[in-house]
């Protein structure tokens, strides 16, 4: 005769779904986490869906999460809301736990600086000189050398010129 378990009650069944998401979630979808992670000699890459920029997105426990930051939570017990995860190797898509590291915005942003990167360079057409040059040439209300024809001479909308001629863009260093 076998011996079956009796069945949990109500309280007990919520305790175990708790200590289930603590230690991050049932195995079957810790399992299929990782099921999509493509194992490399350096990196583990996230082939699931990921943002523009690269990083791994996935639908975890009723919730949108990136994919090295949940790659972080199921190998270290959860991160702290205060703190980011970094990747050591410089790769958005890596989940890999050994590459991935906890900082803080500061440390974030002195790590992007240090590896080169600038927070939007992808989207930056003024240069410094240019932004001199555009306060030098800036005549108000004039058409050879208004906001208008100046945002056409440079490429951009005639709001990020106006942005520079009035400091919240390209504000000056004295």
């Amino acid at each position: 005769m076998s011996r079956l378990k009796p069945a949990l009650t109500p309280a007990a069944e919520r305790n175990r779904r708790y200590r289930d998401k603590l230690r991050g979630g049932p195995p079957r979808a810790t399992n299929r986490f990782w099921e999509r992670v493509q194992k490399t000699e350096t990196c583990w890459l996230w082939m699931g869906s990921r943002t523009r920029q690269g990083y791994g997105m996935v639908w975890f426990h009723g919730q949108h999460w990136r994919a090295h930051r949940l790659a972080w939570h199921l190998v270290n017990s959860g991160v702290p809301a205060v703190l980011d995860v970094l990747h050591r190797c410089d790769n958005p898509a890596c989940v890999r736990p050994d590459h991935l590291f906890l900082g803080s915005d500061a440390e974030n942003a002195a790590d992007r600086e240090r590896k080169g990167r600038g927070k939007h360079e992808l989207h930056v057409k003024i240069t410094p000189a240019d932004a001199a040059l555009i306060r030098r040439l800036y005549r108000r209300g004039s058409a050879d050398c208004g906001g208008p024809a100046l945002a056409r001479l440079f490429g951009v909308h005639h709001r990020t010129i106006y942005n520079v001629i009035n400091g919240t863009a390209w504000a000056c260093r004295a």
